[in-house]
């Protein structure tokens, strides 16, 4: 797992100091050429879908990349919550009451319904069935 995680991190090539060396304008090219599989994902959210592409670079850039192993809970129902999640690889199991309601596998999405309501707690819990 921790192999995984941090090749899938990077942080083996320290990436973050790597980019904060660039230009701002180079920077953004960069995170946007990396995280392309993920962008397009962003594009098609109905949240995100009628913004300009500057906005949606920016969101780009921000995004962050996690690894979990299989059996990991990466949201629990009812918490708060104030992130979504993009999957880039593997399942996750979602969960309504105990009860599974779908599985869901890469380039999927979730968390995003925590951020449409003031209240911001999460509707479901999603387990992770394999490597994400």
């Amino acid at each position: 797992f921790y192999q995984f995680k941090k090749h899938h991190s990077c942080e083996f090539l320290r990436e973050s100091e790597i980019l904060h060396s660039l230009p701002p304008s180079l920077r953004t090219e960069v995170m946007v050429f990396n995280n392309q599989k993920i962008a397009g994902s962003v594009a098609e959210i109905p949240l995100f879908s009628d913004l300009d592409e500057r906005f949606l670079r920016s969101i780009v850039t921000r995004l962050r990349f996690d690894a979990y192993p299989p059996g990991e809970t990466i949201i629990n129902e009812g918490e708060r919550g104030n992130r979504m999640y993009f999957l880039n690889r593997g399942k996750v199991q979602v969960s309504r009451s105990g009860v599974t309601v779908k599985v869901l596998s890469e380039g999927s999405y979730f968390g995003e319904v925590a951020l449409y309501h003031s209240q911001g707690r999460r509707t479901a819990t999603i387990n992770t069935l394999t490597y994400c």
